[in-house]
């Protein structure tokens, strides 16, 4: 759920009617948004967090700062469950792809299954250089343009060498 900053009353209220929508059709519910709503312990602008709580019956499990700058620390990113008690594990993750930390948690489970996982690897965008990326590209051109030439590559070919030469570059 997105809340955007300076949001009207009106837009909390149509929230609030979803939620309570929610809470009423079933019996186990989790709710994860960014409210923009600051619920950082050292701050009092949870009125609005502490109203929904209060109608829905819902609780708040996410407890660190989601948002944090060189001057800030804020808690706006938040995971509202109506079974706070089958959350083993709630926390926040820093990452370098957003100014927000990805707040989680892992519910206890009776069952357990295996799943794959898969893991990514991504260019950091928080330190991008601008001129790192061109002479990347600058550099990859002769190997691509003598690649389409060897092989007699066709258009649609040729445009997937490229975007993945292209692609690899912006991973690393």
């Amino acid at each position: 759920m997105y809340r955007p900053p300076g949001a009207s009353e009106t837009y909390y209220e149509q929230m609030v009617d979803v939620l309570e929508h929610f809470t009423n059709c079933t019996n186990h519910v989790i709710v994860m948004g960014d409210f923009n709503y600051n619920c950082a312990p050292d701050v009092n602008d949870c009125r609005h967090i502490n109203h929904i709580e209060q109608l829905t019956g819902l609780s708040r499990i996410v407890s660190a700062p989601t948002r944090v700058t060189m001057t800030t620390s804020r808690l706006i990113d938040i995971i509202f469950t109506s079974d706070p008690e089958k959350h083993v594990m709630t926390g926040v993750v820093l990452l370098s792809l957003s100014d927000h930390h990805m707040p989680y948690t892992i519910i206890r489970n009776s069952t357990v299954t295996s799943i794959a996982t898969n893991t990514i690897t991504f260019r950091n965008y928080k330190t991008f250089v601008h001129a790192a990326l061109k002479k990347d590209v600058y550099e990859a051109m002769p190997h691509v343009t003598q690649r389409i030439s060897s092989e007699n590559l066709d258009v649609h070919e040729a445009w997937i060498a490229w975007t993945q030469v292209f692609f690899d570059m912006l991973l690393y």
